[in-house]
């Protein structure tokens, strides 16, 4: 009897507890002002090389961002600050247009782009980057 007592007594007690949900965040753009608005996959800020990178099906959509800084700021799209979007066999690299990163903390940063370009089959490419992780 004493023992199935100490055995009742040292019962695990139930802890009720509910995960987090866990934000990755979210990337979208779109080509020459469309109305279709494709949502990255994957996406994420690196900040060794100051580069934000979106994935879509895999490598079949992808985005790479380079930038000077990476801090809170308006970056103009030129020399240093650049946008590329890789779908399928073409490329398409930005000839003029602005990156805004709007919020940063240490684990997420926010912002726009907007860009215009003559390469790639379209001329505008566009998109809204919110709460991606930085690594």
């Amino acid at each position: 009897m004493a023992l199935s007592i100490s055995v009742i007594s040292c019962s695990k007690d139930e802890v009720s507890s509910v995960t987090p949900a866990v934000t990755n965040g979210v990337f979208t753009w779109t080509a020459d002002n469309g109305a279709t608005i494709i949502t990255a996959d994957s996406a994420y800020f690196d900040t060794r090389y100051k580069t934000i990178k979106a994935y879509k099906g895999g490598m079949a959509q992808f985005v790479e961002i380079n930038l000077s800084a990476d801090t809170v700021g308006t970056y103009p799209l030129g020399s240093i600050n650049a946008v590329s979007y890789l779908y399928g066999s073409s490329v398409y690299v930005a000839n003029a247009g602005a990156v805004n990163i709007s919020a940063k903390s240490s684990t997420k940063t926010t912002g726009v782009f907007s860009s215009t370009s003559t390469s790639g089959g379209f001329t505008t490419f566009s998109g809204t980057f919110t709460n991606i992780d930085i690594r």
